[in-house]
């Protein structure tokens, strides 16, 4: 990819989630954290593939822009759609699949989007997530409710079956030792979520 072009579009990115966020668990460090996490997968993976298309849906994923047309479609979706038409042509598809696929159940065709969605599996075991959305909450910026019913879903249901959705042995490694150091700090989150 074109590192000038690569470099604009992960600006246009960090502009849109730091001035209008999708929410405060998927704001700019949720970004840049996934792209962190994508990072430790990359120098596990021995097979060809685009880092810069890694970097560059890291950094657009969950991004949200006011003024697109998200009527009956998932952010993702309308995003993966502007996103291809901003790359050349070779990126177009990995990059559409990548971010349309990217969330939980969803099965990505390119080891680029698979790099992505362990990344964004792994940063719900962000301790800094938990403590963005409750801060956030605090301040009247999010619903509690909607982080309280997500965290508890995630701690409940999804965080024992995560590992068998990995698509790498090194994400669930990494899964399993930041549990560990968060396991703890997650039950008092949502302890605190539930007296706020």
């Amino acid at each position: 990819m074109n590192k000038q072009l690569l470099l604009t579009l992960i600006k246009e990115a960090q502009t849109n989630e730091v001035n209008n966020p999708q929410n405060y668990a998927h704001e700019i460090t949720h970004h840049y954290r996934t792209w962190l996490n994508a990072k430790e997968i990359i120098a596990a993976i021995k097979e060809p593939f685009d880092v810069d298309i890694v970097e560059l849906i890291c950094w657009w994923h969950d991004v949200q822009i006011i003024g697109l047309d998200y009527t009956d479609k998932r952010i993702c979706h309308v995003i993966a759609d502007y996103l291809a038409f901003k790359v050349s042509n070779e990126s177009k598809e990995i990059v559409l699949d990548s971010i349309k696929n990217h969330e939980f159940g969803s099965t990505p065709n390119y080891l680029e989007g698979k790099i992505l969605q362990d990344a964004a599996k792994l940063e719900i075991l962000s301790d800094e997530r938990f403590r963005i959305a409750i801060d956030a909450i605090k301040a009247g910026l999010m619903s509690k409710d909607y982080f309280y019913n997500a965290a508890v879903e995630v701690y409940k249901n999804w965080l024992p079956k995560m590992p068998s959705m990995y698509n790498f042995d090194i994400s669930r490694e990494i899964h399993e030792k930041r549990l560990d150091l968060l396991d703890a700090k997650i039950k008092k989150y949502i302890e605190e979520l539930a007296t706020l």
